[in-house]
């Protein structure tokens, strides 16, 4: 466990079990990524958080449709996974 898991475990946010729904197949690191990203650009009012596997596409469809329906803002970003996986990750923030 990284230390970003465990701070965020502190807060009640348990990553490893994390299971949007949508997105049953994101590995817990690429959703601790996420909630980097999201912390580290300072963003309010973050939802539709999602994410899609590049190399197969899995979870696009939903990766799209999540995009689509969020607040006016749209945050992405490219990470990999500890597998060796590149995942596309992203939210909406504002109000």
């Amino acid at each position: 466990m990284s230390k970003w898991t465990t701070a965020l475990a502190e807060r009640g946010i348990d990553c490893s079990k994390w299971n949007r729904k949508g997105f049953e197949r994101v590995p817990a690191d690429v959703w601790e990524d996420l909630l980097y990203e999201i912390n580290k650009a300072d963003l309010e009012y973050a939802d539709n958080y999602r994410a899609y596997r590049f190399k197969d596409g899995l979870h696009l469809p939903p990766y799209k449709k999540a995009s689509a329906k969020g607040c006016c803002g749209v945050a992405e970003w490219w990470v990999k996974s500890r597998a060796g996986d590149v995942w596309r990750i992203g939210c909406n923030y504002g109000h």
